[in-house]
């Protein structure tokens, strides 16, 4: 029988391989599939192209005219053969090329006046390149942190325009690199992660995972969009959503938000104003930036909480933003190790005397065993105590009230009373 099911794997083995082949195959055709969009000429809406997944675009062509009577029938459309290509294409592939999503506007300000009077449309081909690989997770490691130490951490990651695909999987590297150095549990650290640009969302509440490799995975698979950086509404959802009983903020326990960037927010008077907030209901704030020009640095220490030099990490470019997870974990360890209790041993010193006559005194401390319904299952507390047993003895179940019986003699023989007592 073995040997059949062997033999029937055996032959389901090359259909497994050719359905893995084609899958393979057919992502490469959707990499290198040609699309296009279309846009009228003066249309109140721009033009919006955005390759899902994270993928970036790369422009095939560009016209810019009229070649058809069906496509913008507004205005003067009966004129069809003018185009320009040359600097329609060359223009979009300057705003467009290596870019997930990319905007624009069919006007002849940007694309040249090729047929005066004619209502004209811009026509775009162009191929979504798959997205670079994700790093690759190892087995999450031993935290440096202590086992015993509590706290509630929101990673704050920047998913905006000027990031780009790229250097967003960079970002996502250094939070699992710090995630690998926290004690991640239900009664211990929990993590939440909030993805902003100009719209924010909170992608992990601080209650969805407390098993560390797959807090890990989860943060792996966040997507990267593209946008402004909305820094002000990123703290303010943080403090307003993130941290709150539904989302599993715990009272009591230090909160932590760790803002991962790459420069200066849209609004810092606003962004100031929330830092401020954050921090006056007890939030800690440590802000890594990369890449960020002088000036922002500037601005980064400001949200930072105090002090600058331990709460504010900068490095110069994206890679090398894992090497900063080390210290940033260490600084976070130290501050959750002063909320741990203290504890102290004191031992005392009993003076013995000789005395004729011996006494020996057994104190006892009151102890239940519960029987229930599951009839072998009993809960001891204590074992040298005043014992009672509370069973469940059923009018028409004669057989269970034996069973229940014979524990209770079990556990009276196991922890050594008196047959007498019971």
């Amino acid at each position: 029988m073995k040997m059949d099911q062997r033999l029937d794997m055996s032959g389901k083995v090359p259909l497994l391989l050719a359905v893995l082949l084609l899958g393979v195959s057919l992502c490469q055709v959707e990499a290198q599939r040609v699309r296009t969009t279309r846009s009228c000429e003066n249309s109140r809406y721009r033009l919006g192209i955005m390759c899902y997944g994270g993928g970036t675009m790369q422009i095939v062509s560009a016209m810019w005219g009229r070649m058809s009577l069906w496509t913008c029938r507004t205005g003067n459309y009966r004129k069809t053969g003018c185009r320009e290509t040359v600097k329609a294409t060359a223009t979009v592939k300057r705003l467009c090329n290596a870019k997930t999503t990319c905007r624009l506007s069919a006007t002849t300000a940007l694309f040249g006046e090729p047929c005066k009077g004619v209502s004209k449309y811009i026509e775009i081909k162009y191929k979504c390149t798959p997205p670079p690989t994700p790093p690759t997770i190892g087995p999450a490691t031993k935290s440096a942190c202590d086992n015993r130490t509590k706290a509630d951490i929101y990673f704050l990651v920047d998913s905006s325009g000027s990031v780009g695909t790229y250097n967003y999987v960079h970002l996502l590297r250094f939070v699992n690199s710090l995630i690998n150095n926290l004690a991640i549990g239900m009664h211990r650290v929990r993590v939440g992660l909030i993805r902003f640009s100009s719209r924010v969302q909170l992608h992990i509440p601080l209650n969805r995972y407390y098993n560390k490799a797959a807090l890990r995975q989860a943060v792996r698979y966040i997507p990267y969009i593209s946008g402004g950086t909305a820094t002000s509404s990123v703290l303010n959802n943080m403090r307003t959503v993130g941290f709150t009983g539904r989302n599993g903020a715990r009272a009591g326990v230090p909160k932590i938000g760790i803002l991962i960037s790459d420069g200066s927010p849209n609004s810092m008077t606003r962004t100031l104003q929330e830092a401020a907030r954050c921090k006056a209901a007890g939030i800690e704030i440590f802000c890594v930036a990369a890449q960020a020009p002088r000036r922002a640095r500037a601005q980064i220490a400001q949200i930072a909480s105090k002090p600058t030099k331990s709460h504010s990490f900068i490095v110069d470019k994206f890679p090398q933003m894992t090497m900063k997870a080390p210290p940033v974990a260490n600084v976070i360890c130290k501050k959750l190790a002063k909320s741990l209790p203290t504890t102290t041993t004191t031992t005392t010193i009993i003076p013995t005397t000789t005395i004729t006559t011996t006494t020996t005194t057994t104190s006892k401390c009151p102890a239940i065993f519960v029987i229930h319904k599951k009839w072998n299952s009993f809960l001891p507390f204590w074992e040298d105590a005043e014992v009672s047993f509370i069973t469940h003895f059923s009018s028409h179940n004669h057989r269970h009230n034996f069973k229940a019986e014979q524990t209770v003699g079990t556990v009276a023989s196991t922890i050594m009373v008196y047959p007498s007592v019971i």
